[in-house]
């Protein structure tokens, strides 16, 4: 999680709208949130880093990323979140060791209760990141978790 806290809290280096403090940690993700989620495939273990906040806080941020990177056209609230959220898992990418092996994938918006499987560690900080409330999330699970166990019993039944 301290590698994912300082990608966050480097960004204004690239983006000045985008200043970050880390105000609390916490164990669960609460209800009523809604943001991005990337996954984060690397050689030794699997990240998923997301980003959730109220719809008003999206439109502050798309707002924010529209004034630091401006495009044709306005970000819509989801495609802000994805693309913020990217950007984070780039640069917690960048943090890791071996990162450069590891594979980013694509940007997923979602509402509502998240939750996952038993042997992946939740670490979550509630953070100050421009003007809006944020709260970064980040399940993790090691290679060795992902791989099937077979056991002699159950080929017994075949």
């Amino acid at each position: 999680m301290s590698q994912l806290v300082s990608a966050i809290t480097q960004l204004n280096g690239k983006l000045a709208s985008f200043p970050c403090r880390v105000l609390a940690y916490r164990e669960s993700v609460p209800n009523g949130l809604c943001g991005s989620y990337v996954s984060l495939s690397g050689l030794e273990n699997e990240h998923i880093v997301g980003l959730l906040s109220h719809p008003l806080g999206w439109e502050t941020l798309s707002q924010a990323l529209d004034h630091d990177w401006p495009r044709g056209e306005p970000r819509g609230l989801v495609e802000g979140a994805c693309e913020l959220t990217k950007i984070v898992a780039e640069a917690f990418r960048r943090r890791l060791p071996n990162g450069t092996a590891a594979v980013v994938g694509l940007p997923l918006f979602a509402e509502g209760m998240v939750s996952s499987g038993r042997e992946i560690e939740l670490q979550a900080a509630d953070v100050a990141l421009g003007s809006s409330l944020l709260l970064l999330v980040l399940f993790t699970r090691s290679v060795q978790d992902l791989a099937p166990r077979i056991h002699f019993d159950d080929l017994a039944s075949f």
